[in-house]
């Protein structure tokens, strides 16, 4: 049926074909303004243009409304054009005056339910049950590249409180111009915020969850087991102070390790006069603020304790060597003390120096006065 070149108006519904024939709709465009090419410029597209005024309520609203007759219908908005090749196979638009008979669908956006080959098959039906957006891989085949999911991502039945937004064969990406576009979670102090790593849809198998925490948006990165376990936060920061901690609330992540070939592993700059650099506060005075040891060996060679104490040993067995506060104004070691030969020293403005010259024990004071203690 071809309606009259003047425009026309129909008062009641319009049908286009029957159930036994169905037939298309064809609304026609011209070349002849809408191309570079073309003697003029002006609108030469036809289209289909509905007018509303209908607030949203019950089902109502809708300008254009799909109505899937079976489980597996598909109601798509399709997309159909042409290249020259060797973009497609067959293309045959040069910017001529003639234009392509054989376009193929370049995009494919609608929703659907059922899996077409296999509607029983629950997983096969958790891969759709979305509306989708698709495009050609490299071989001209549509692949689903972002799609909203409309079903239950587990049990597969429509509805759901939360439905997942994927992107499938696609990387996504924000681009940042002139305005400095940013990516972003956002939310009440209430609720946290995270960015999940998982291996499984929906929020069952997290891996890691990098969270900035209700109320005072501290940032934690999370690790967890199997079976959505939280284990600890091997690293957090306090958002009012900046304090970074490592290691987990109770100690139970394996803490820090530098690996540094060549330079400084660690540097602590103090900016303030008398600043601190590092404080170690343990539970007991036997916890230790630093340890040293040779690769291999089953002993650590150097501990420093808390509470000031220096250990050495070989490595091979138990440390056997100590220097440590004895009392008040008392250094103490368990063993002897060494001191290699050297020249006298120079007068101390007080107190004095105990050294050892030519194999004997001697001191000097602050008078300069050098006394031998024992001879060599």
């Amino acid at each position: 049926m071809i309606l009259p070149a003047a425009r026309t108006v129909v008062d009641d519904d319009l049908q286009v074909g029957t159930t036994a024939n169905p037939s298309t709709l064809l609304v026609k465009s011209s070349p002849a303004g809408g191309t570079a090419g073309g003697p003029g410029s002006y609108d030469s597209t036809g289209r289909i243009v509905m007018e509303t005024y209908q607030p949203h309520f019950g089902s109502y609203g809708e300008s254009l409304r799909v109505q899937l007759k079976d489980a597996r219908a598909k109601g798509m908005l399709t997309y159909q054009g042409s290249w020259p090749t060797p973009h497609y196979p067959g293309g045959d638009y040069t910017w001529l005056s003639t234009h392509p008979t054989t376009p193929v669908t370049i995009a494919w956006i609608g929703a659907h339910f059922l899996n077409n080959d296999d509607p029983g098959s629950l997983e096969k039906n958790l891969w759709h049950g979305h509306i989708n957006f698709e495009v050609p891989d490299a071989k001209g085949a549509l692949r689903t590249r972002l799609e909203i999911k409309l079903v239950d991502p587990v049990t597969g039945k429509i509805g759901t409180d939360r439905s997942a937004v994927r992107t499938n064969m696609a990387d996504f990406e924000l681009q940042v111009g002139a305005a400095d576009e940013q990516l972003r979670i956002v939310g009440t102090d209430s609720h946290p915020k995270d960015l999940v790593f998982a291996t499984e849809v929906g929020a069952r198998q997290p891996r890691w969850i990098l969270r900035a925490t209700e109320n005072d948006a501290n940032l934690e990165l999370r690790r967890y087991r199997a079976g959505n376990a939280y284990q600890d936060s091997p690293l957090a920061v306090d958002r009012l102070t900046g304090l970074v901690a490592v290691g987990g609330a109770t100690g139970t992540s394996a803490g820090l390790k530098v690996a540094q070939r060549g330079g400084v592993g660690i540097t602590v700059t103090p900016l303030a006069a008398g600043g601190q650099g590092i404080l170690v506060a343990g539970t007991d005075p036997s916890a230790r603020i630093v340890q040293g040891e040779v690769t291999g060996d089953p002993q650590r060679r150097f501990v420093a304790l808390v509470d000031g104490t220096l250990q050495w040993g070989t490595g091979a067995t138990e440390r056997d060597t100590l220097l440590y506060r004895r009392g008040p104004n008392q250094l103490g070691t368990d063993g002897g003390m060494f001191l290699r030969s050297s020249t006298t020293p120079a007068t101390a403005t007080t107190g004095g120096v105990l050294f050892v010259a030519d194999g004997a024990l001697k001191f000097r004071g602050a008078a300069g006065t050098v006394t031998t203690l024992a001879a060599a």
